[in-house]
């Protein structure tokens, strides 16, 4: 594996590059915490969130942001005179929505109070990874995305992709749960058949929908009214809701909200259109913890500024991640032909006139981009709604006589309930005389509303709850704080038997893996030594092959000394042919000057007779003589420069220096000798003609 990184087994290059990735994220960078890694792998390994660059995954998340819930659902409650309302499903009934058939059913039982409860910073406990109890996924803690993973849009990928991490969600340690990936997927799903009527009352899918408010079979007779006693008419409006299917839309759900839905809800999916996985962090855990602590400090203080300070901190923090840059919009100053032209633009909003040529002019924005991590928004938004289902599904379904209760209303983070109880006692009474399972109220009511006997710290607890209005404890209940001390205890024996034996399991595999890697040093010195012996056989290879070769080259010196001196000699040979030529071509123009000298002596003997005829035969050998004279010089110089050519070309510098510099120099000599000669005679042979 050397060369390569230690996740996707992919060579370095230019292009993936290397780094060093931390083994244990909590330590530094040292030789033994840190393994190659190429750059996309550490980055998605790593837990700090990350933007997105994918179009596709940007438009997936931004469709399937959803608010806080906002939702009535019985508008009148008086104690003493409204009956506990129930929905119930069956074949033939008045109502019908969505394809189900229901009636409301009011009981025997009379209200007679409302009991409000109200969470406890839900956002920031949705973002801050803190662990409680009833949280059944990922070791008790709801993680945050980081990093992008994976996108893929083919069904049939989504499926596999949505199996394989739906099979990890109940991870038994941090380190098993914190490895795995958080998923957002696009669906269709629906709440099974035979569980409807558990769910009607408070449907668990908090989703947006088409709804035409015209319609009293779907808003409500007294919606209705009051619509067309005002005069409004709203037509189909999409409104966030709580629904018991996606009514065949593609809806988009994160991690923990879907397990709740399926495991919990009995919730069936249809099918799966896109997913999209992260990394885990909780890199806000730190951040929230600190807000929270500070602001029961200042709680504790009476420094209600600061206190407010901290809640505000906490509770927007999130929200700048889901800021739509879509919706937003561009203002200009311009003048009268800049405001007429941009009227004529299709982003163009409006324009107010400021002074006489000076206008505001508003456009909509053509281009934006996701400078923030969306995902964060998605999960927080998503993570609270588990909280706010697991409250209702999991502690007051479970332990509460729900035909003597009824929703009120429910709304971002709180809910009122109207409780038919004791209508001898006041109505601080809250859930006291509504208990239908004793054991698992006692047992569990702790782990969400505060523990009076633990002060303010345990009043505002991430993921608790408090009632809206002081709730009094009867002697029941206090009986059975002791059982919930020691079941408590109980649970912190078995906490700290798990951390020990994780940590055995650890130093197990500590030891494990240190065995591992001294069995891997042995192997690496083992081939460590065969790669010292492979090379002192190369180097004994390379020695022999530098023997042979001085050897070759000592052959190849004597066959260059012998080609030397053979050069040499047809150095000698191509100079005496040089000479034989100079010595003909010295002949040549003896014979030449011989020619001449005929040629003037036939010219005074013409000019003695003054013969016409000689005269022109004179002319003629004249010429033809000139012609030859030319051709004679043309072919000195050139065989001349060829030979000189030769010579410098084939000769070795270092056998030919002394040779050819005296050689050529002569030649030149010869060569400027025998052109004054040439030039003389021309000028001589001028004179004579004239």
């Amino acid at each position: 594996d050397r060369g390569r990184c230690y996740m996707c087994k992919e060579k370095f290059t230019k292009i993936l590059q290397p780094t060093l990735d931390r083994i244990d994220c909590k330590k530094g960078h040292s030789a033994d915490n840190v393994r190659p890694c190429c750059a996309p792998c550490n980055m998605c390994r790593s837990d700090r969130p990350t933007t997105i660059d994918n179009e596709a995954v940007y438009h997936l998340l931004r469709n399937g942001i959803t608010g806080g819930l906002s939702n009535v659902m019985h508008r009148v409650n008086i104690a003493g005179d409204t009956k506990i309302n129930h929905f119930k499903i069956s074949v033939g009934d008045i109502h019908t929505y969505g394809g189900l058939s229901f009636c409301s059913k009011d009981s025997d039982n009379v209200m007679t109070h409302v009991m409000g409860v109200d969470f406890n910073s839900l956002y920031p406990f949705a973002m801050g990874s803190i662990r409680r109890p009833w949280i059944k996924y990922d070791n008790g803690t709801m993680y945050m995305p980081a990093a992008l993973v994976e996108y893929t849009a083919d069904p049939d990928k989504a499926t596999s992709i949505f199996n394989e991490i739906f099979s990890t969600r109940f991870a038994e340690t941090d380190t098993e749960a914190k490895s795995g990936l958080l998923l957002i997927v696009s669906l269709k799903g629906h709440i099974d058949s035979p569980y409807l009527n558990e769910f009607i009352n408070f449907p668990p899918i908090f989703r947006n929908i088409n709804i035409d408010t015209d319609d009293a079979a779907v808003v409500g007779d007294i919606t209705a009214q009051q619509i067309k006693k005002v005069g409004v008419t709203g037509g189909t409006q999409r409104k966030l809701t709580q629904l018991l299917s996606t009514h065949d839309e593609y809806m988009t759900f994160s991690s923990y909200y879907l397990y709740f839905l399926i495991d919990r809800c009995h919730c069936i999916v249809d099918e799966n259109a896109e997913i999209v996985t992260f990394t885990k962090t909780d890199c806000f855990k730190k951040f929230v913890t600190t807000f929270m602590n500070r602001r029961i400090a200042a709680m504790k203080l009476g420094n209600k500024g600061y206190e407010k300070y901290c809640k505000m901190m906490m509770n927007s923090s999130y929200g700048f991640d889901i800021l739509n840059e879509e919706k937003y919009t561009k203002t200009k100053l311009c003048d009268y032909a800049e405001t007429k032209d941009s009227q004529r633009r299709p982003n163009f909003i409006s324009a107010r006139r400021i002074n006489n040529d000076l206008y505001l002019v508003t456009y909509r924005s053509t281009h934006y981009k996701c400078n923030t991590c969306i995902q964060l928004g998605l999960f927080t938004l998503d993570n609270a709604k588990y909280a706010y289902c697991a409250f209702a599904y999991d502690f007051l379904y479970r332990c509460l006589d729900m035909s003597k209760i009824h929703f009120i209303e429910g709304d971002t983070d709180s809910s009122y309930l109207a409780i038919a109880g004791n209508p001898d006692h006041d109505i601080h009474q809250g859930f006291r005389y509504v208990v239908a399972d004793r054991g698992f109220y006692h047992k569990h009511y702790y782990e969400w509303f505060p523990d009076p006997y633990y002060g303010k710290e345990n009043e505002k607890k991430l993921g608790g709850f408090k009632a809206a209005r002081k709730v009094a404890i009867d002697a029941e209940h206090m009986k059975f704080r002791m059982g919930v001390k020691a079941y408590r205890a109980e649970k912190e024996a078995e906490k700290e038997e798990r951390r020990l034996k994780q940590e055995l399991r650890e130093k197990e595999l500590a030891a494990e893996a240190e065995a591992e890697r001294a069995k891997e040093a042995e192997v690496e010195k083992e081939a460590e030594f065969e790669r010292e012996k492979a090379m002192m056989r190369e180097k004994e290879a390379e020695a022999e092959a530098e023997k042979e070769a001085l050897k070759e080259a000592g052959m190849q010196k004597e066959a260059e000394k012998e080609r030397e001196v053979g050069r040499s000699r047809d150095l000698e040979r191509r100079i005496e042919r040089i000479e034989k030529e100079r010595e003909e071509m010295r002949e040549d123009r003896k014979q030449m000057e011989k020619d001449r000298e005929d040629m003037r002596q036939a010219l005074r003997d013409v000019q003695w007779r003054n013969d016409e005829e000689t005269l022109r035969q004179i002319e003629a050998l004249k010429r033809r003589h000139a012609e030859e004279l030319r051709q004679l010089e043309q072919r000195l110089r050139e065989s001349t420069d060829k030979k000189v050519e030769e010579l410098a070309a084939k000769v070795d510098p270092e056998v030919k220096k002394a040779k050819e510099e005296a050689a050529v120099e002569e030649e030149v000599a010869a060569i400027k000798k025998n052109e004054h000669k040439i030039e003389h005679r021309r000028s001589r042979d001028a004179a004579n003609n004239g």
